[in-house]
């Protein structure tokens, strides 16, 4: 999964419901994740 339709499924899970801070939480983890997964630091 690229990191463009992980950002397209965490605005669309927005979309559908109120977010909720551990939501909020859960995707900023998510996208700091993915966004270390890019740049290869590990």
């Amino acid at each position: 999964m690229t990191a463009t339709s992980h950002q397209l499924v965490i605005s669309f899970f927005h979309m559908s419901s109120p977010p909720s801070p551990f939501d909020q939480l859960t995707a900023f983890i998510e996208n700091a994740f993915y966004s270390v997964q890019e740049y290869d630091v590990f």
